[in-house]
């Protein structure tokens, strides 16, 4: 009876765990958006340096794997900070990931920013911190250091450091794996990446417009032809005496002079007749 009671038990939790972690569906990974290959194990550099993307084709940032070398080896929690537009611009989310390296050895690590929205098109940029023993490095990839060779992961950038903007280059490359939505997502309001994620969007949105802009008001003014008129358009007068043309301001003083001609006349006529009256 023992047995039986402990088999049933077993059976029990077995398929309890069944329901419980078999039974749901697993969330559906996101397509990869950057792919920078990793350089070879043992090389890289430190973690004050960052990095950033251009041109990223994705609606939100889901998750940044990146491959970190230790050479004394030991107990690591390093944070990753994706910012919109520049080192110090709106935050995009921040990721921590606690990890054990041995000695001389590499680990890959996946940092989940959980799905932060961003803007389509738009530069992110990362910086990290960590805790734990000093030497730890990052991969860098596979591009030389200062540039100078063919690009192996166009729009990925090294920089020397995380002063804003973007810091000064460092070489053309990280070792470096993205993964976003190729669908918008909406703009969460709850806590973590995503409530900072839609000022990033905003902000991201507002500055490509700004972009826009600027570049439409470096183009040149249209040259614009008016028609030949002949002799050419006369501006209307517009002073003390109203809107007349050439022609009208002439015909009024032709008839005034008129006028006082004919009045200076009968003036004089008139008084020839009251001297001669006299007499």
């Amino acid at each position: 009876m023992a047995k039986q009671a402990w088999s049933a038990l077993v059976t029990a939790a077995v398929l309890a765990a069944a329901l419980l972690f078999g039974g749901a569906s697993p969330a559906l990974a996101q397509p990869v958006i950057v792919s920078c290959p990793f350089g070879p194990a043992g090389s890289g550099d430190n973690l004050d340096r960052g990095f950033y993307v251009t041109n990223y084709q994705a609606y939100s940032l889901d998750t940044a794997t990146l491959r970190y070398f230790s050479s004394p080896g030991g107990f690591y929690q390093v944070t990753l900070t994706a910012r919109a537009g520049s080192f110090a611009g709106p935050l995009v989310g921040v990721a921590s990931a606690s990890f054990v390296v041995s000695a001389g050895s590499e680990v890959q690590v996946v940092f989940d920013f959980g799905d932060a929205p961003v803007a389509f098109g738009s530069t992110i940029a990362f910086s990290q911190s960590f805790t734990g023993p000093s030497g730890i490095f990052f991969n860098v990839g596979t591009g030389a250091l200062g540039g100078g060779e063919p690009d192996p992961c166009p729009g990925v950038t090294e920089t020397e450091g995380t002063l804003p903007p973007l810091d000064t280059f460092r070489r053309d490359t990280v070792g470096l794996v993205l993964t976003g939505s190729l669908q918008p997502v909406p703009l969460r309001t709850g806590a973590g990446g995503g409530a900072v994620g839609a000022v990033a969007v905003a902000a991201a949105q507002q500055a490509q417009e700004n972009r826009a802009r600027a570049a439409a008001a470096a183009q040149p003014a249209p040259a614009v032809s008016a028609p030949r008129t002949g002799t050419g358009v006369t501006p209307p007068n517009t002073g003390d005496a109203g809107l007349l043309d050439r022609s009208g301001s002439r015909d009024s003083y032709l008839l005034g002079g008129l006028a006082a001609l004919s009045f200076g006349g009968l003036g004089l006529l008139a008084l020839r007749e009251r001297r001669a009256a006299r007499r």
